[in-house]
């Protein structure tokens, strides 16, 4: 699933929602992954960093560039 920011900018949003509505943080993101089409936090994050990073990146390469 692809989500509309990078986790690190999610979470940076959590972080100020649970600021400013003074909710504990990790209400503000299980809110953020409802938000997002995920039950929990754990489950988005579980599901992110089930896709690796580095894919993108070997994809490009051809034979012998390494």
């Amino acid at each position: 699933m692809k989500l509309s920011a990078p986790i690190f900018q999610l979470k940076r949003r959590a972080k100020l929602m649970a600021r400013n509505n003074g909710v504990p943080l990790n209400e503000a993101l299980d809110q953020i992954a409802r938000d997002e089409g995920f039950t929990k936090w754990s489950l988005l994050s579980a599901s992110m960093s089930s896709v690796a990073a580095y894919e993108p990146i070997l994809s490009r390469l051809e034979d012998g560039d390494l």
